[in-house]
C-alpha cells in the first residue's frame, strides 16, 4: 500500500510518516469488516495535535466522519504520546451503500449482480499541528472493492492512487531557516547585525528574514518575540491564529520585495533598573510555502542580542547625584 508522502526533510519535527494498513474482520461491534490505519508521527507532535478527516476520492470535498458508507473510528488522540504511531480504524456499513450517503460508492455489478459489487473511494487526510498551525500531513487514497452477491460483505482488494504534492515540497533538501539583525528603517541589517544600543524609551528595530538556498520561495506566516535579561521576559509578540499578535507597544511591517519583515518594540523601562545591559532577543517562527497547499511549513528558531544604553553612565549619574545630595547636608 503506498501513499502521499509529506515533505520530510522540511518538517521532520512535526512529520506524518507513510500510512500502513491491516484488514480486520469478524467484529462484534455491528460492523462486518475494519481497515485499521497506522501512521508513524516524529517526535515533537504533541497529544491532542493530530487529526483525522475524510474527503471524496480526490481529497477536496471533506465529509462527514459518521453516517457514511465509510466511517473513521478514532482511537487515538489524548493517549497519543510522543513518537507514537497515530492509529484510525475504517469501518464500512453496508446498510448505507444502496442510498450512497457521500457518493463514495461506484457500482460496478452487471445484470443480476446490480448493486452487489462495486469500489468504494474515498481519501482520508492525517495533519499534525503546532499551536494551531498545521505543519504536517499525509492524505491517502482508497479505492476498495466490495462483493455482496453472497449476502455476505467481501473486501475484493483494497489499493491507492497517490497524490504527489507540490513539486517544489518534494523537491526540497535543504535547511530553511530565519536569520534575525538589527535594522534601520529601511530595512537594512546593521553591520555584523549589531545596531546602536537602546535607551529607555527607545525602540527596537528588528528585522527577521528567511534564509537557506529556497528562502525566495517562502514567507513568515506567525512567530513569536521574547526579550530577556536578568530575571526578567517580555513578551511583545505572541503566536496569533492564523497570524501573529503584536502588543500595543509594537508594529510591524513586510517588505515584500524584500522578503523582511520588520518589528519595531519600546524597550519597557524594567530591563533599565536591572545591571544587566545585555538584552537576550528570541523567537520561534513558522515559513510558509509559497505552494498551492497552505499546510506545507516548516519551524524556524531565531535570535540576537541588543545592549541597553548607558548602563555605565547610568551608574555613574547616580553617583553624581549621590554627592550632590551629601554637599547640601555635608
Amino acid at each position: 500500500m503506498t501513499s502521499t508522502p509529506s515533505p520530510t526533510p522540511v518538517i521532520s519535527p512535526w512529520l506524518v510518516g507513510p500510512t500502513s494498513h491491516t484488514v480486520i474482520e469478524d467484529l462484534s461491534d455491528g460492523y462486518n469488516t475494519m481497515l485499521h490505519i497506522s501512521n508513524d508521527i516524529g517526535v515533537y507532535v504533541q497529544p491532542n495535535s493530530v487529526v483525522v478527516d475524510l474527503f471524496d476520492e480526490n481529497c477536496v470535498n471533506e465529509q462527514n466522519k459518521t453516517g457514511l458508507s465509510v466511517n473513521i473510528i478514532e482511537i487515538d488522540g489524548p493517549n497519543l504520546g510522543s513518537g507514537d504511531p497515530f492509529s484510525y480504524h475504517i469501518a464500512f456499513d453496508n446498510t448505507k451503500f444502496g442510498t450512497n450517503p457521500g457518493e463514495l460508492i461506484h457500482f460496478t455489478g452487471i445484470g443480476s449482480e446490480g448493486n452487489s459489487k462495486g469500489s468504494i473511494k474515498f481519501c482520508t487526510r492525517v495533519t499534525a499541528s503546532e499551536l494551531g498551525v498545521r505543519v504536517s500531513f499525509i492524505e491517502t487514497n482508497f479505492d476498495v472493492g466490495f462483493d455482496l452477491t453472497n449476502n455476505t460483505f467481501l473486501l475484493d482488494n483494497v489499493s491507492v492512487e497517490s497524490n504527489n504534492p507540490d513539486d517544489f515540497t518534494n523537491n526540497v533538501d535543504v535547511e530553511l531557516g530565519v536569520d534575525a539583525c538589527h535594522c534601520t528603517e529601511d530595512f537594512i541589517c546593521y553591520e555584523n547585525g549589531a545596531g546602536p544600543s537602546i535607551g529607555n524609551n527607545e525602540y527596537l528595530s528588528l528585522c527577521l528574514q528567511p534564509t537557506g538556498s529556497q528562502s525566495g520561495k517562502v514567507y513568515i506566516s506567525n512567530f513569536n518575540l521574547m526579550l530577556s535579561a536578568g530575571s526578567i521576559t517580555y513578551s511583545p509578540v505572541s503566536f496569533g491564529d492564523g497570524t501573529w499578535n503584536p502588543n500595543l507597544m509594537t508594529s510591524t511591517e513586510l517588505n515584500e520585495e524584500k522578503n523582511v519583515l520588520q518589528i519595531l518594540t519600546i524597550i519597557i523601562s524594567d530591563f533599565f533598573i536591572l545591571e544587566d545591559k545585555d538584552l537576550k532577543i528570541m523567537g520561534n517562527a513558522f515559513l510558509h510555502f509559497n505552494a498551492k497547499n497552505e499546510v506545507y511549513q516548516q519551524y524556524a528558531i531565531f535570535g540576537t542580542s541588543a545592549e541597553l544604553k548607558n548602563y555605565e553612565q547610568r551608574a555613574s549619574c547616580f553617583t553624581q547625584i549621590l554627592q550632590k545630595v551629601k554637599k547640601v547636608f555635608y
